[in-house]
Protein backbone atom coordinates (compact mmCIF):
# COMPACT_ATOMS: atom_id res chain seq x y z
CA UNK A 1 0.00 0.00 0.00
CA UNK A 2 2.12 3.01 -1.21
CA UNK A 3 -0.05 5.63 0.09
CA UNK A 4 0.25 4.29 3.70
CA UNK A 5 4.01 4.04 2.54
CA UNK A 6 3.95 7.75 1.65
CA UNK A 7 1.31 8.98 4.71
CA UNK A 8 3.95 7.29 7.14
CA UNK A 9 6.70 9.33 5.82
CA UNK A 10 4.82 12.73 5.65
CA UNK A 11 3.07 12.27 9.14
CA UNK A 12 6.32 12.76 10.79
CA UNK A 13 6.76 16.57 9.43
CA UNK A 14 3.30 17.23 9.12
CA UNK A 15 0.24 17.60 11.40
CA UNK A 16 -2.61 15.83 9.16
CA UNK A 17 -4.22 12.57 10.01
CA UNK A 18 -6.47 10.50 7.58
CA UNK A 19 -9.80 8.27 7.75
CA UNK A 20 -10.87 5.45 5.07
CA UNK A 21 -14.71 3.90 5.58
CA UNK A 22 -16.57 1.47 3.68
CA UNK A 23 -20.18 1.23 3.07
CA UNK A 24 -22.31 -0.62 0.68
CA UNK A 25 -23.60 2.66 0.02
CA UNK A 26 -20.80 5.05 -0.75
CA UNK A 27 -18.09 1.89 -1.27
CA UNK A 28 -14.97 3.04 -0.03
CA UNK A 29 -14.27 6.83 1.05
CA UNK A 30 -11.02 8.56 2.05
CA UNK A 31 -10.67 11.51 4.00
CA UNK A 32 -7.57 13.59 4.85
CA UNK A 33 -7.46 16.54 7.37
CA UNK A 34 -4.54 18.91 8.10
CA UNK A 35 -4.70 18.41 11.79
CA UNK A 36 -2.83 22.15 12.62
CA UNK A 37 -6.39 23.73 11.19
CA UNK A 38 -8.86 20.99 10.76
CA UNK A 39 -9.38 21.75 7.64
CA UNK A 40 -10.60 18.95 5.44
CA UNK A 41 -7.94 18.63 2.39
CA UNK A 42 -8.76 14.92 0.50
CA UNK A 43 -12.06 13.40 0.36
CA UNK A 44 -12.24 10.92 -2.43
CA UNK A 45 -14.69 7.96 -2.77
CA UNK A 46 -14.75 4.91 -5.09
CA UNK A 47 -15.92 1.31 -5.11
CA UNK A 48 -12.07 0.11 -6.18
CA UNK A 49 -9.79 0.19 -2.68
CA UNK A 50 -6.82 0.41 -4.75
CA UNK A 51 -7.28 3.14 -7.04
CA UNK A 52 -8.73 5.08 -4.29
CA UNK A 53 -5.61 4.83 -2.37
CA UNK A 54 -3.19 5.41 -5.53
CA UNK A 55 -5.84 8.59 -6.02
CA UNK A 56 -5.56 9.84 -2.64
CA UNK A 57 -1.83 9.82 -2.76
CA UNK A 58 -1.97 12.19 -5.97
CA UNK A 59 -4.39 14.38 -4.09
CA UNK A 60 -2.10 14.61 -1.29
CA UNK A 61 0.94 14.95 -3.08
CA UNK A 62 -0.47 18.27 -5.16
CA UNK A 63 -2.14 19.49 -1.79
CA UNK A 64 1.50 19.35 -0.30
CA UNK A 65 3.26 20.55 -3.30
CA UNK A 66 0.62 23.69 -3.87
CA UNK A 67 0.45 24.36 -0.04
CA UNK A 68 3.28 23.51 1.54
CA UNK A 69 6.27 24.18 -0.80
CA UNK A 70 6.62 20.62 -1.89
CA UNK A 71 6.73 16.69 0.66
Amino acid sequence: MEFLRFFDEVVNRYPIRFELRYSHITDYTIRVWDDGTDEQIIWAQDRDLDYLLAKAQVMLKDWFCDNKGGY
